[in-house]
C-alpha cells in the first residue's frame, strides 16, 4: 500500500491506496519541516494518520509538502518517516512538485498556487 500526503502549512491531506483498496483522507496539523521538528513529524504519522487508517502494511510513502523542495528538509522527512515505517521506501517533493504531478502528469506547463503561501514555477514533465 502506498501512502500519499499533500501538505501544507496549515494541513495535510493523506490517503493510502493500493489496487484494491483507498482509504478515507485523513487530515492533520501542516507538516511543513521548517517550522515543525522531526519528532512532531513521528508523532502525527504514529498517533493520528496510522491509527485512523486501521495500520495499513505501508510499502511507499509519497510526501509533497511546502518547504520541502531544499535536501535538508527532505532528509527530515525522510528520517522521521524512516523511523516510523522502517521498511517503507519514501519519496519527499516540494508541494508544487505534488501539483503539477496532479494537474498536468507528465506535460510541459506553468504551475502556480496560491494558499496559506503562494509559489509557481515552470514543470518540464519531471521536474520543476
Amino acid at each position: 500500500m502506498k501512502l500519499i500526503a499533500e501538505s501544507g502549512g496549515t494541513k495535510t491531506n493523506w490517503c493510502a491506496v493500493s489496487d484494491a483498496k483507498e482509504t478515507g483522507i485523513i487530515s492533520t496539523i501542516g507538516l511543513n519541516p521548517n517550522f515543525v521538528s522531526e519528532e512532531t513529524i513521528k508523532e502525527v504519522l504514529s498517533s493520528e494518520v496510522l491509527p485512523a487508517m486501521d495500520n495499513p502494511q505501508i510499502e511507499e510513502v509519497w510526501f509533497y509538502g511546502a518547504g520541502c523542495s531544499g535536501k535538508a528538509m527532505e532528509k527530515k522527512l525522510k528520517e522521521a518517516i524512516g523511523a516510523i515505517l522502517p521498511s517503507a521506501k519514501s519519496y519527499v517533493y516540494s508541494d508544487l512538485a505534488g501539483d503539477a504531478r496532479g494537474l498536468i502528469g507528465t506535460k510541459k506547463g506553468y504551475i502556480c498556487m496560491i494558499g496559506t503561501g503562494s509559489n509557481s514555477g515552470y514543470y518540464d514533465g519531471k521536474n520543476i
